[in-house]
Formats: C-alpha cells, sequence, structure tokens
C-alpha cells in the first residue's frame, strides 16, 4: 500500500451473482505475474466473492491485492512476502438522470510497457483526471505522450462506424479492460469488423 504495489478488480454483481470471475481473476493471475506477485489461492478468492454478492440484488466488489507486509523499509521487495488481499462491497452507482457526456482531459498517460494492460494500484494519472473534470461532464478522454487518444479515466473507448468497432492499442499504457475484452469477443461472433487500430484526435 505504500507503493501502490499491487492490483485490483473491480467487479459487477447482479441477482447475488458476481459476473465474469473467471476473466477478472485471469486479468488478475497475469499482472500478479507481471509484478511478481504470488497471487492467493484462486479458490479462495472465489469463495470470499460468491459470499460478498450472495444476496445482493445489486453491487461492486473492490479486490485489491497488494505483494504483502514488508520485511522492511525501501522500495525492493524480499522476495518471500505473502500476499495481503482486500475485499470491499459498494453499492450499485446510480446512473446519470440525463444523457451520458464525455470530454478530454489534460492530464496525459505516462508509457511503460511493462505496466501497460494491467490493473495495478498506480492510479493517480486518473485521479488527476477526475479531479479536473467538469461536474456536467460524466468521464474524460485520456491522451498518451504520443498525441494517441487511449481510453477514458476509468473506461476502455471504442469507435462505432456502421458494423465495425474500432479500439485504441494497450501495449503502451492503458488497462486492458474485462468489459473491452468481452465487446471484442461478442462484436466477432455478431460478424461485426472488430480492430485494434491507434485512434488519434485527428
Amino acid at each position: 500500500l505504500h507503493y501502490g504495489d499491487g492490483l485490483f478488480e473491480t467487479i459487477a454483481c447482479r441477482n447475488g451473482r458476481a459476473r465474469r470471475v473467471a476473466l477478472h481473476l485471469g486479468r488478475l493471475g497475469r499482472g500478479c505475474d507481471r509484478l511478481g506477485i504470488t497471487p492467493p489461492p484462486a479458490a479462495a478468492l472465489q469463495e470470499e466473492i460468491a459470499r460478498l454478492a450472495r444476496g445482493e440484488a445489486a453491487c461492486l466488489l473492490k479486490l485489491i491485492v497488494t505483494r504483502g507486509v514488508a520485511r522492511g523499509r525501501g522500495y525492493r521487495p524480499a522476495g518471500d512476502e505473502t500476499a495481503t488481499r482486500i475485499l470491499a462491497r459498494y453499492p450499485w452507482p446510480a446512473a446519470p438522470g440525463r444523457g451520458w457526456h464525455a470530454g478530454l482531459s489534460t492530464v496525459r498517460l505516462g508509457e511503460n510497457a511493462r505496466l501497460a494492460g494491467i490493473k495495478h494500484l498506480n492510479r493517480l494519472e486518473q485521479v488527476l483526471a477526475q479531479r479536473e473534470r467538469p461536474e456536467a461532464l460524466d468521464e474524460v478522454l485520456m491522451l498518451a505522450g504520443h498525441d494517441a487518444v487511449i481510453s477514458g479515466s476509468m473506461s476502455n473507448l471504442f469507435i462505432v462506424e456502421g458494423e465495425r468497432l474500432v479500439t485504441p492499442p494497450i501495449e503502451r499504457c492503458g488497462v486492458e479492460g474485462v468489459m473491452r475484452r468481452v465487446v471484442l469477443e461478442t462484436a466477432a461472433r455478431a460478424g461485426w469488423r472488430a480492430s485494434v487500430e491507434p485512434v488519434s484526435l485527428m
């Protein structure tokens, strides 16, 4: 927690059941592998997620996994830490009572291929983007240093052109959203052309 040395997943729950748990735990596992964190047992996580979702009509679960209790001060881990997990339940957010509006953030996403795609705990860029977001907007789009549009501050981006979907690449920054993957797979099954291509403001 001192250094944001960990990962998180935000899991939607409906009618007492957590949705797309396998995809969330798959991404969590890939992130743990990237950061060198030994993940908690998947069976234990699945049981805890199911227990917290049970009986809830609609809620969000946030799962945080950190490297674990540090053996001493400093950035270098000892290598034998036991991961700590935190699971919290939140009410389902209310939908806007109007249309959904997005703008453009002045905050840029830093590029680091070793952190791209995973949902790590270092989210200060997104915090700054949301802090400057006008109340009239629901989301802000974020660019990388090379002026490419990458995502929203809390969402992946898709551009719809007829029956064609385009989403920006996330090899240098951005998050590999669970729903991004679902949308790409669903579009392909429905016969839509879905592609990952650079997106610019033009």
